[in-house]
């Protein structure tokens, strides 16, 4: 077990990472999203001790999952144990840039971050991925809203149709911001006073919350950039660490607390299987997804730092680990697994974004230090 780190927020967990999909085979292998894999691996350890340790550092949108209890069942057969510790977008990248390596590999969620874990470089420019590093799974930011306000958000433009699918228009959600607009001013019906927003969890723990508030940022443009993501993100007052935090208790609470929430796709298609496999559950039709526009992507990047780390690597790559993190709502490589099982619930994937705004870890940093979470001392000289 690795020992705690200055300035992170930690959970050693010892799961185990596998090529053969076992207490979860009949679902995976029986619906049809993956066939039956080979491996060339060596046969299967017979003991703990048989297991290559490896210890990875990860964000807090990817603890869903190593955590969970099938995962760890599914992954019991690669022969390779794994020790990870959970930590905010700043602490991780941190980490990322030691030349002398804590970790066997580093998952970073946003570009900008697995950028500076490649080149240990925290000033680095997008240049495309190193060789070395493999990205997991994906899934697009979105809002989840209640249903019964969809058509008051599309009369008054906020909610936007898109092939199909429904958008949440973010320049106007920002426009709307500026205008003091209340929730019962687009829904009298509802008549809520609260400010038209969407709940974030955490922008000091939560990478997500971090890529919308550039998201916001962009379409603020500027001076104004900054001035909409204090509007739109300051004093929120949730403390939940990453969206599935607030995504649960969004499910709990009633409309007049949380109208909108961030969340990610991978999330809502989770519960949706999860609820599909449960007789009479129904609940996320009180809920419709919303894409954003402009939109972003979480891509869970693996970039290993030692051997053992592209051991890792190669394991997440495989097609069963691949439809675990499809079970999960992820969006897959190949895709194929990730269409398989939408099809299967009959979930109709939101379109992907066709670009987002820049993210270099400077410009999230820049982001961080206008939001107050990091003062201009922890910033590099060459940001000051």
């Amino acid at each position: 077990m690795s020992s705690a780190q200055p300035g992170g927020r930690k959970k050693s967990v010892i799961v185990a990472l596998a090529f053969l999909v076992v207490a979860i085979v009949s679902v995976v292998v029986g619906r049809g999203w993956i066939s039956m894999p080979s491996f060339s691996f060596p046969s299967s350890p017979s003991s703990h001790r048989d297991l290559l340790h490896v210890k990875g550092a990860i964000s807090p949108e990817d603890e869903e999952f190593f955590k969970a209890a099938e995962q760890q069942q599914v992954f019991a057969e690669v022969g390779i144990s794994v020790a990870y510790d959970v930590f905010s977008p700043q602490d991780l990248v941190e980490i990322a840039s030691r030349p002398d390596p804590d970790y066997d590999f580093v998952m970073p969620v946003v570009d900008g971050a697995a950028r500076v874990a490649e080149t240990k470089d925290k000033f680095t420019t997008i240049t495309g991925a190193d060789p070395g590093s493999v990205v997991a799974f994906s899934t697009p930011l979105i809002a989840l809203v209640y249903t019964d306000l969809v058509g008051d958000m599309e009369s008054q433009g906020l909610v936007v149709d898109n092939g199909g699918n429904k958008s949440l228009d973010l320049a106007k959600l920002n426009e709307m911001s500026k205008e003091g607009t209340r929730w019962r001013d687009i829904s009298p019906s509802f008549g809520s006073p609260r400010v038209v927003d969407v709940a974030v969890p955490s922008l000091r723990e939560s990478n997500a919350a971090l890529q919308y508030a550039a998201l916001i940022r962009s379409v603020g443009g500027g001076a104004g950039g900054d001035d909409a993501m204090q509007r739109l993100l300051v004093g929120q007052g949730h403390g939940e660490a990453s969206t599935q935090g607030i995504f649960d208790t969004y499910l709990r609470l009633g409309k007049g607390e949380m109208p909108m929430v961030l969340a990610t796709e991978a999330e809502y298609v989770a519960e949706l299987i999860k609820q599909s496999d449960s007789e009479g559950s129904t609940k996320l039709k009180d809920y419709t997804p919303l894409a954003l526009v402009p939109g972003a992507m979480l891509t869970s990047t693996v970039v290993p730092q030692t051997e053992e780390g592209e051991a890792f690597a190669a394991a997440v790559s495989d097609r069963s680990i691949q439809g675990v993190a499809a079970m999960q709502g992820y969006r897959t490589e190949p895709t194929s697994i990730f269409d398989k099982l939408v099809a299967d619930v009959e979930y109709s994937p939101l379109p992907l974004p066709t670009q987002q705004p820049p993210t270099s870890w400077q410009d999230f940093e820049a982001i961080q230090q206008e939001l107050g979470l990091i003062t201009g001392n922890e910033l590099p000289e060459r940001m000051m």
